[in-house]
């Protein structure tokens, strides 16, 4: 009996630890995953801002796994403002919302704008289309880029959503809960 009580808690230990998320502030971390991708910005394109943070948040729920890169800079009201021009200006922002395509396999969910608000900053979705030839809206949300400005506190925001295989954001409301917008 104490053999079998000893294997349930290894067991239920192993699906509890599966089930966690992992969360790293530190910076040289998301510096890594950055230099790996076109998309989000290095320390070295944010210009001159006054402070920076960042989040890499890894999550899972036992057989399911996805990963969140958040980064936020802050700026004088000055150099805010040319930064969000220049970041206007660098990236292809959506328009419209998600487009499932032709296949209405995948119709169109009512939360899926292409800008959602969270606190006071606007984020904004990423042309997919634009960066990855096709619209991703069909896998929605395997793989999200959003961009926020916080006009009133002159931070901008950037991050990337991976999920190979969650499915499970069914707005990019929860999408930012998911990416670990709000452990920031």
């Amino acid at each position: 009996m104490k053999k079998v009580f000893c294997l349930l808690f290894a067991a239920l230990s192993v699906i509890w630890l599966a089930a966690c998320s992992r969360d790293s502030n530190d910076i040289t971390v998301y510096e890594q995953l950055a230099a790996e991708d076109e998309i989000m910005p290095t320390l070295d394109e944010l210009g001159d801002y006054v402070s920076v943070k960042s989040l890499c948040h890894r999550g899972s729920d036992l057989l399911f796994s996805w990963s969140g890169w958040n980064l936020v800079a802050e700026y004088t009201e000055e150099n805010y403002a040319l930064q969000k021009a220049r970041v206007e200006k660098s990236y292809l922002f959506k328009d419209h919302p998600y487009d499932p395509g032709e296949s209405e396999r995948y119709a169109p969910r009512e939360g899926c704008p292409y800008e959602v608000w969270a606190g006071s900053y606007v984020f904004r979705g990423l042309d997919d289309i634009a960066y990855f030839g096709c619209s991703t809206y069909a896998n929605f949300p395997k793989l999200v880029y959003l961009i926020g400005f916080d006009d009133a506190e002159h931070k901008i925001a950037y991050i990337r959503f991976h999920d190979m295989d969650l499915d499970a954001a069914d707005s990019l409301e929860e999408l930012l809960r998911y990416a670990g917008w709000y452990r920031l």
